[in-house]
């Protein structure tokens, strides 16, 4: 569904026909994340674009996720970790964390975000955490995706108290206010750029709004179920996410929080090592807990940026514990269990994610996607059979099947339950996703009330047929595809 949504924005923008249309495109459309997004997809998506077409679009687009996230990973590396060694095998658990495959594979805002967020934590501990211009890059990370917020007030907190503590008690409220200012005049310059409609608020309120609906209170998801809480993330991490045995998953994480204690234990001064550590340790932490507190739905994916800064957190914390020497003799002994330990989780997360990509590699040749394609070229050929060329054709179509690219028709898609019956488009395309009476939810899923809406709707229109207009099914021969033709009395 991202990348559908990916492919469309980026579309758009490239083929503006004019100025105006450019800078519409770039600024209006889909707000659920960041419009910086789209501007630098099409940016290097432009020249294949334009010599293979709408494959050289896609193929650009997943590249640029899988580059991204690695950029990122060298410059978390560079900033944190100094010792060559340590480095190259921080780098490879990094590599190895089950999302980063497919991250490499789905266009989505968090690649994009990570390196941001990656680069802006490069200047910021390089500036010893003070207040600058590289909020400019915090304002372009958040932009990307509102889920950022947890970490952006950290960061202004973490500035403050640093401003406060260096002052020794001899605040002046000029330079404080000033640096202050500075900071947050290039945080909203940075979210302004990577969301422009929010410039726009300040000359129309109407554009906040816009925003505000689509992203803060457009939080939930059809897939939420009220019973998930934290012990439902907590308890399948290690089958759902890590593919590894529970007693393996449990020691690392043991090793690791050990590790995590003992560097915080052997650094008594506050600066330098103490602050590195913190500020990870504040990263990690906000980009965890808020989701496994407060989302419904049980996507590890979620988890990937703050799982990159807690291998980050890790490392640093070992070459932390060594170079303070804290087990002496021990501590290449000690590694080398640490190392070994990490190998064998690795091994599995690795595993996983190579069954994951050998399953995208073939997914052309499944039966799913054959089936798709037939549903594609059925629905082409039955539109233009039964259509009349002089008028024009309003559809519902269901996202969950191949995009129409006819522009003679009118396609508005369905997200969640579909029940807009009374709009009276010709045809509605329904998939076992939308249809009320193939899939039900639960009474704990976010989707049930919508579910009664629909069904209420259906019950109108398909079956008992009061009104003006109704609709009539018609068979298909073909699976898994619905269509429902509207009818006059």
């Amino acid at each position: 569904m991202d990348e559908q949504i990916s492919f469309d924005e980026v579309y758009r923008i490239i083929n503006s026909k004019s100025l105006k249309e450019f800078f519409r495109n770039i600024i209006l459309g889909d707000q659920r994340y960041g419009r910086i997004i789209y501007v630098i997809y099409s940016a290097f998506s432009f020249f294949t674009f334009n010599i293979f077409g709408e494959t050289g679009l896609i193929v650009t687009n997943r590249f640029l996720g899988f580059l991204f996230i690695i950029i990122a990973y060298l410059v978390l590396i560079k900033t944190f970790i100094k010792n060559e060694i340590l480095s190259v095998f921080t780098f490879i658990v990094l590599l190895s964390i089950p999302s980063t495959a497919y991250y490499s594979t789905m266009p989505k805002p968090e690649p994009l975000l990570i390196l941001l967020l990656s680069l802006f934590v490069f200047f910021y501990v390089k500036k010893s955490f003070q207040f600058g211009r590289s909020f400019i890059l915090l304002g372009l990370a958040f932009g990307c995706k509102v889920s950022l917020l947890p970490t952006v007030l950290i960061v202004f907190l973490f500035s403050l108290s640093l401003l406060i503590i260096n002052s020794r008690n001899k605040i002046d409220c000029i330079f404080f206010f000033k640096k202050l200012g500075i900071s947050i005049f290039y945080f909203l310059l940075g979210l302004f750029i990577a969301v422009p409609i929010l410039a726009l608020s300040v000359i129309d309120i109407k554009y906040l709004k816009i925003y505000l609906y689509s992203t803060i209170l457009a939080s939930g998801h059809g897939a939420d179920d009220l019973n998930v809480n934290i012990l439902s993330w907590v308890l399948n991490i290690s089958n759902l996410w890590f593919n590894a045995p529970n007693w393996l998953t449990l020691i690392v994480f043991i090793l690791s929080a050990v590790c995590i204690f003992l560097a915080f234990k052997s650094t008594f001064e506050f600066g330098g090592s103490f602050c590195k550590l913190l500020i990870l340790f504040l990263f990690f932490s906000s980009l965890i807990f808020p989701i496994i507190l407060i989302v419904k739905r049980v996507w590890y994916f979620y988890l990937h940026i703050g799982f990159a800064f807690y291998v980050i957190l890790i490392f640093f914390s070992i070459s932390v514990v060594v170079k303070n020497g804290y087990f002496k003799y021990h501590a290449n002994k000690l590694l080398t269990i640490f190392y070994l330990v990490f190998f064998l989780l690795i091994f599995y997360l690795f595993k996983g994610q190579f069954v994951f990509l050998s399953e995208q590699s073939i997914r052309t040749k499944n039966n799913d996607y054959l089936l798709q394609k037939e549903r594609y070229k059925f629905v082409n050929e039955y539109l233009l059979n039964n259509c009349k060329s002089n008028k024009s054709t309003d559809i519902y179509y269901s996202p969950q099947f191949f995009r129409l690219t006819n522009n003679s028709f009118n396609i508005e898609l369905i997200y969640g339950f579909f029940h807009s019956w009374d709009v009276g488009k010709d045809y509605v395309f329904l998939s076992n996703s939308n249809h009320p009476i193939l899939n039900k939810p639960s009474h704990s899923s976010a989707e049930y009330l919508d579910w009664e809406v629909s069904i209420k709707a259906y019950n109108d229109f398909v079956i008992k047929k009061d009104n003006d207009f109704y609709y009539v099914k018609v068979e298909l021969p073909i699976k898994g595809i619905y269509l429902f033709k509207k009818m006059w009395k």
